[in-house]
């Protein structure tokens, strides 16, 4: 049992209505639509450990305080721990995938190796890494991950600093497939992925994460723009992680670094149960227990025996590991303050674990699953059920319906899928007025054919894809209006004028929010092209070899803030260096920062080298908190990173007292300016 109650249930994909009271809550919901239905549970102690102890009854009669003779039990326990504060020096391995494909260049791939730049530095010491890039091939930066050191840091800051949008298309299957191949390392892994793209193969690309994911991996998407809904949210679904939308025009580096600090988080590993005194277990579960992750809940299920027997008073025991320290939990069992529950509930869901356990052998356990599945209605490789009504003189008449359910979403998220399909469906009905335009096929065919690819001699540069499709827009719109055939009215009915679209964006730096960069020209002298297939909407594809004129370009420049040139400076263990905070921050001689060094500091800290450190590894703390305000949820970790370096050389040192010496310094320097 559990001294945690319910406070409040709420749904981010429907409007539910709830009644709590304090034996049992009823969440009840009028709305239908085409989403799974996702719940906020709200709990007085959300960490508590607690267990539930089911007394079968296929009536599911929902409390009895007696056990008769032939009762059978099933007993469900709950893990939640909060791992957030433990220290942890267990290893890990992260992996970054990052999306190269063309549609990434300028602005999005900028702000990817600014993000890339802050994940490296939020890494503890020893954490294995390495940095994956894929779009129509792939590639790594090294054969094997690496161990994170000040050494790697430097040479991996290096690396991304000439990461490019460089590999055409967007291909995610192959890279995936080679991460997620078998591996005898039995450590926790992190992938996180950073894509703006949709791909053609989306179902074979879910389903070999859900496949191949294991016990000891997790997989963290990042969708940026225009990025494929369905893609982005079912790779983090199938691979036990989470998806994040990042809007065109937002920064990225802000909401990867908010949930960087989940990711990090430490790990509970080699976690065994003890069930203590209770009668005849028959099979406790889960046979083989994965790692358990800050945030996550782990369950564990039993059958029971011998009801009649229980003891009045026992124990579970639950312990595992974050690195050395073995942690424990301990579940007091007292029979005369049990509440039992009649129902079936907790044996169906026993019944599937251990399903979900022997089907990693379904041969040699078919038997078993067979027998299990068929009493407790069970799906699995040996089991299927089929609904049948129990009025057979009526026969059912009708087609069947394909509904999608979509992966699990926030509200944002949907507002973002239905505008994506908007979006198609404008495409279809601008195709659509084309193909009925038969007059003005050639013409149209002449002018797009240049805009829809253009490879430059010896470079191996393709437009992106987002450049593309301003450019059909363009030449489209302005063959259209040359002719004396309008469509703005078919424009205003979607999204306003598009001349005015199409100008707005083409005076800004970034381009437009949906279409990507704007070129100023996609003029070229075009020999020979595909023509359109009409009906099907082919793009012509140009044979030519022709050079376009680009439109202005969001420089590297505009898309590294002075924040970015700051955190650079951070060490992999977490420090400063006195000498480059000088000649980039406070743009002073070295002296100027010697010497108001305290004196208490130079009596606990004797080599000049590390007292030079802690000092610096102090004004950046400062620094980040006055610079700094508005970019707080990306240095968090950086800043925790710093206060364990300096705890690190200087145990006994007060850390407020050095802050407040530091931050003194710090007004003065400034306001002197």
């Amino acid at each position: 049992m559990s001294s945690s109650t319910i406070l409040n249930v709420d749904s981010y994909s429907h409007k539910v209505q709830t009644q709590i009271s304090k034996d049992k809550t009823i969440v009840s919901c009028d709305e239908y639509n085409n989403l799974s239905l996702g719940l906020f549970i709200e709990m007085s102690s959300p960490h508590d450990t607690f267990s539930i102890l089911e007394v079968f009854d296929s009536n599911n009669t929902e409390l009895d305080s007696k056990i008769s003779e032939n009762d059978t039990g099933a007993m469900m326990v709950s893990l939640n721990p909060d791992l957030r504060e433990v220290k942890s020096n267990t290893q890990s391995e992260i992996i970054f995938l990052i999306d190269r494909s063309g549609s990434m260049a300028g602005s999005r791939i900028e702000q990817a190796k600014n993000a890339l730049q802050l994940f490296l530095r939020a890494l503890p010491i020893g954490t294995l890494f390495n940095i994956w890039g894929f779009g129509s091939s792939y590639g790594k930066m090294k054969t094997d991950s690496i161990a994170f050191s000040n050494k790697t840091l430097k040479e991996t800051s290096q690396y991304v600093n000439n990461i490019t949008a460089n590999l055409g298309g967007t291909e995610i299957y192959p890279p995936l497939r080679e991460l997620l191949q078998p591996s005898l390392k039995e450590i926790p892994r992190q992938i996180i992925i950073l894509t703006d793209g949709e791909v053609n193969n989306t179902n074979e690309v879910l389903e070999i994460v859900e496949k191949r994911i294991g016990d000891y991996t997790r997989i963290f998407t990042f969708g940026i723009g225009e990025a494929c809904q369905r893609l982005v949210s079912g790779i983090a679904l199938n691979g036990k992680g989470k998806a994040c939308f990042v809007n065109s025009g937002e920064r990225i580096e802000e909401i990867v670094m908010e949930q960087l600090q989940y990711i990090l988080q430490p790990v509970l590993t080699k976690i065994e149960v003890d069930w203590g005194s209770l009668p005849e277990i028959e099979r406790p579960l889960p046979l083989f227990v994965p790692p358990l992750y800050s945030g996550s809940i782990l369950r564990f299920y039993t059958f029971l025996r011998n009801l009649k027997d229980l003891p009045t008073t026992s124990h579970i025991t639950i312990k595992g590991y974050i690195g050395e320290e073995c942690l424990t939990w301990k579940l007091a069992f007292e029979l005369d303050n049990f509440k039992l529950i009649r129902g079936s509930i907790i044996h169906k869901l026993t019944a599937q674990n251990i399903i979900s356990n022997m089907e990693k052998e379904p041969n040699k356990y078919k038997e078993e699953i067979i027998s299990l599945g068929t009493k407790y209605s069970i799906a699995s490789k040996h089991t299927a059920f089929i609904a049948t009504t129990e009025n057979t003189d009526t026969p059912v008449t009708g087609g069947m319906e394909s509904v999608y359910i979509s992966p699990k979403q926030s509200r944002i998220e949907i507002e973002q899928e239905r505008t994506a399909q908007r979006v198609h469906d404008i495409y279809k009905d601008m195709a659509a007025l084309i193909d009925s335009q038969s007059d003005l096929l050639d013409s149209i065919e002449m002018n797009i054919s240049s805009a829809s690819m253009n490879v430059i001699s010896g470079q191996n540069e393709i437009l992106d894809a987002t450049e593309l499709q301003r450019g059909l827009l363009d030449s489209i719109a302005g063959t259209i209006s040359s002719t004396g055939k309008s469509i703005g009215d078919f424009f205003s009915n979607m999204f306003g004028s598009p001349a005015q679209k199409m100008e707005t964006s083409s005076n800004s730096p970034q381009g437009s929010d949906h279409f990507g960069p704007q070129t100023n020209s996609l003029q070229g002298n075009t020999s020979h092209s595909q023509s359109v297939s009409k009906g099907s909407y082919n793009l012509p594809i140009s044979n030519s070899i022709s050079t376009p004129t680009p439109g202005p370009r969001a420089s590297k420049n505009e898309n590294v803030r002075p924040f970015d040139t700051f955190i650079i400076l951070q060490k992999a263990d977490g420090s400063f260096s006195l000498k480059k905070l000088a000649e980039d921050v406070f743009r002073t001689p070295l002296p100027d920062l010697i010497a108001p060094i305290p004196l208490w500091l130079e009596n606990i800290i004797q080599n000049k080298k590390l007292l030079h450190k802690v000092w610096a590894t102090a004004l950046a703390i400062i620094c980040m908190e006055n610079k700094f305000p508005d970019e707080r949820s990306q240095w968090v970790l950086l800043q925790k990173k710093c206060q364990q370096y300096i705890v690190s050389i200087a145990p006994s040192v007060d850390m407020k007292t050095l802050l407040d010496a530091a931050q003194l310094f710090y007004k003065r320097a400034f306001d002197s300016k």
